[in-house]
């Protein structure tokens, strides 16, 4: 229980309510400079986070999921290796994403443009094939997995040759 003294201190619990922390306080409190009780909660699990066991979720629940934990793993340069804190968060998504009903898992290799084009389209494949294989360890259905590898030619700015195209997206798209 966090005490909070409205009037003066109003813009604190505004502050935490911004922030995404859910407050609650009796009914009739809130007079100027009253002395208030504020509960600070925790916010609603997701409807995909709720039950861990094996229940199935929707697409726009996967999605949401997704969205949430992140789907992009990035690459060191010429690179197609993971660090076992990669692996470990790849199996936690691949067991999510084992959960989907309705949905294709679509896993796009990248490349930046070091090296030649050939060289960086078979560096995407490397990398979104080692990704595609860790979610079927995971759980996810082979059949309902796409791979996509697209080399240097879709960077996500103009200049090619970032850290951030180095990577491998995961993404799920209706059945």
């Amino acid at each position: 229980m966090l005490e909070v003294k409205l009037g003066s201190t109003q813009n604190r619990v505004l502050a935490l309510a911004i922030a995404g922390i859910m407050l609650s306080w009796p009914a009739g409190a809130g007079a100027q400079g009253r002395d208030v009780g504020v509960e600070v909660m925790a916010p609603p699990a997701k409807s995909w986070d709720r039950d861990k066991s094996s229940a199935r979720l929707g697409s726009a629940a996967c999605a949401e999921a997704l969205a949430e934990r992140g789907g992009r793993v990035t690459f060191e340069s010429g690179q197609a290796v993971l660090t076992t804190r990669q692996q470990g968060e790849l199996e936690g998504l691949g067991r999510l994403l084992s959960r989907c009903e309705g949905v294709r898992v679509v896993v796009s290799g990248f490349a930046d443009a070091e090296g030649g084009a050939r060289w960086n389209q078979r560096l995407s494949e490397q990398r979104a094939a080692m990704v595609a294989d860790l979610l079927v360890k995971a759980g996810v259905a082979e059949p309902g997995l796409r791979i996509a590898a697209y080399g240097e030619t879709r960077p996500l700015r103009a200049s090619a040759r970032q850290a951030r195209d180095r990577r491998v997206e995961i993404t799920v798209e209706a059945k």
